[in-house]
């Protein structure tokens, strides 16, 4: 197949023949753009490319031919030869780069890669990664249909560049979600879509944290997002866990050697323990970052908008505040208590009214 590209013959070269600069030229480019057994375009488009007659360009080629760069095969054209990587094949230049392909290392040290999370599958593969789905259960037919939908009803308009923080439909229904879910009053305009929860994370840190501040984390916990904390520079503070979540004592501890500005957490579900946080060490987790100003990224990597079971609510203080004292539900005696939970509110004594109505809307005196 033969290739586009641009030929120029540089002015410090003027003065060569024309030929000499064209074959020049055409080395230069073979020695590092095309590979052996690639096709060199035709005399014709060489000529109108350049600016020159044709006889210029077959003797250039001729030029070449000779010095071993390119073969004409008969009735088929002209193609690039295999590179001997010798002093004897640089007729020209010292600075002409002989290589077949781009080097596999550069010339200055780069940190090693990260592992990759790749994992080859067949059809009877059990598929137990952890945080990875298994693409094998994926809906590739609706999603199919999906995309064709989208693509029929936008047009080219689907096709452009939409909002930086993400679609909005999809924006309002994830702030619905969240809502209902984890008891965020969250908009539209309050979340923004990522690639990826490691996206997100490199974000938020990259956000709060700058170079040696102090984060803590779960002792056993996620390497990737560890990975986006360190690229801002942080040092990361391991934190021990037990039954009931990060221990709240190994904070305290942390804190004694110095300020922390974040914690990184999984709250709902410990990765990779799988216990959730405690409500006791919910309440205290909130009250100590409260009073020592350390902010907390959260990692919900288990929320799902297709959830049906209940969900934990998110780590914030109004959650686990004391709710606001209500008055009796008959209005009789002038007692006020405090509501269960359960959504069942009732007297307490000293009320003597002995009323115990359920509510089904939060309105007092609506009976089940």
């Amino acid at each position: 197949m033969a290739f586009a590209y641009t030929i120029s013959l540089p002015e410090t070269r003027a003065h060569l023949p024309k030929y000499v600069q064209l074959a020049q030229a055409v080395a230069d480019i073979t020695a590092g753009r095309l590979r052996a057994g690639q096709k060199l375009p035709g005399s014709r488009t060489l000529a109108q490319s350049v600016g020159v007659h044709r006889n210029t360009v077959n003797a250039a080629l001729a030029e070449l031919a000779a010095q071993g760069w390119v073969e004409t095969r008969p009735a088929r054209g002209v193609f690039v030869r295999p590179l001997q990587l010798s002093e004897s094949s640089r007729p020209w230049s010292a600075r002409v780069a002989l290589r077949a392909a781009i080097p596999a290392r550069p010339r200055y040290p780069l940190p090693p890669a990260p592992p990759s999370l790749r994992v080859q599958l067949d059809d009877k593969a059990l598929f137990l990664t952890g945080g990875t789905a298994d693409p094998r259960l994926f809906p590739r037919t609706m999603l199919a249909q999906a995309y064709r939908r989208a693509i029929l009803r936008h047009g080219a308009r689907g096709l452009d560049y939409g909002s930086s923080f993400g679609a909005e439909p999809l924006r309002i229904a994830l702030a619905g979600m969240l809502s209902t879910t984890r008891g965020l009053a969250a908009e539209a305009h309050n979340v923004l879509v990522t690639r990826g929860s490691q996206q997100a994370i490199w974000l938020a840190a990259h956000s709060l944290l700058a170079p040696g501040d102090r984060v803590g984390v779960e002792a056993l916990g996620y390497p990737p997002a560890w990975l986006a904390l360190r690229s801002t520079g942080a040092t990361l503070v391991p934190l021990a866990v037990d039954r009931d979540g990060v221990r709240i004592d190994a904070i305290e501890k942390a804190l004694q050697q110095g300020p922390l500005r974040a914690l990184y957490l999984t709250p709902h579900h410990q990765y990779p323990t799988m216990v959730p946080l405690s409500p006791a060490r919910r309440l205290a987790l909130l009250s100590l970052a409260h009073e020592q100003r350390i902010a907390i990224m959260e990692d919900d990597y288990q929320a799902s908008p297709a959830a049906t079971r209940p969900s934990a609510r998110a780590l914030r203080r109004r959650a686990f505040a004391a709710s606001r004292p209500a008055s009796c539900a008959t209005r009789r005696c002038g007692v006020r208590a405090a509501p269960a939970r359960s959504g069942i509110r009732h007297c307490r004594s000293p009320c003597r009214c002995r009323k115990r109505p359920r509510l089904r809307t939060g309105r007092w005196g609506r009976r089940a």
